[in-house]
């Protein structure tokens, strides 16, 4: 950074005048960037205008002859800068958009980490939820099966509850025999089994009988004894 000779405001580029050793930006030099790096070892001797024509009164320096051509390039790039000029503010309110866009753009970026942060947790609790359904699941058909077996368990005891009581009805040790009553045809052994009860005074309700028939006897073929089982031994006692 200096400040030009030229118009006394602060430069960040320009040229240096071989003469008086003064700095002036682009423009007041009367030359463009590109075109100053065009001179290459030729900027040692360069001398700025104003000292030009100083030094024209001067018998020790020469006057120097520029041409046409020279004047009309130079003329061209100065419009080329000068349009490049009005330009600028477009293109810094354009740098402004963007910086302002790049702002916005990283504020979303952020938001979006955030968000692909509580996601992943979301993902990690699903999956641990997940497990413990499962779990659950196998829990539940685990007890489905047993549910099973108890009801096999108890289908079972059951069976085997009234396979016990139909052996208690027949085990003879439930069972009333009668000895020494005769046959008689269309005899009803049930009405007998209630007289006799009530002859000796020991009445066995129906419901309590389980059957009654008669069974062949070896010493007396012609009268049979009556077998009468009932459900609960203690009636025949």
């Amino acid at each position: 950074m200096f400040k030009c000779k030229g118009c006394d405001i602060d430069a960040r580029d320009g040229v240096k005048c071989s003469l008086c050793q003064g700095q002036v930006d682009f423009p007041c030099a009367g030359i463009t960037e590109g075109g100053w790096r065009k001179f290459g070892d030729r900027r040692t001797t360069w001398k700025w205008a104003n000292c030009k024509s100083s030094a024209a009164t001067s018998p020790r320096i020469g006057l120097l002859n520029t041409s046409p051509t020279d004047t009309e390039s130079i003329l061209a790039e100065l419009k080329l800068l000068s349009a490049q000029m009005e330009a600028l503010p477009a293109l810094v309110d354009n740098i402004r958009e963007i910086q302002a866009e790049l702002m916005e753009f990283k504020a979303i970026q952020s938001e979006f980490s955030e968000l692909k942060s509580s996601m992943e947790t979301v993902n990690k609790e699903m999956k641990i939820l997940s497990c413990k359904v499962s779990t659950l699941e196998q829990e539940v058909e685990n007890m489905g099966r047993i549910k099973e077996q108890i009801s096999l368990i108890q289908a079972r005891v059951e069976k085997l509850e009234i396979k016990q009581c139909e052996s208690d009805q027949r085990s003879p040790i439930n069972n009333i025999e009668i000895k020494g009553v005769p046959m008689s045809t269309d005899e009803n052994l049930f009405s007998l089994i209630a007289k006799i009860g009530d002859t000796i005074n020991c009445h066995i309700p129906k419901d309590q009988i389980n059957y009654i028939s008669r069974v062949p006897s070896r010493k007396d073929k012609f009268n049979r004894n009556i077998i009468c089982p009932v459900h609960n031994s203690y009636k025949k006692a």
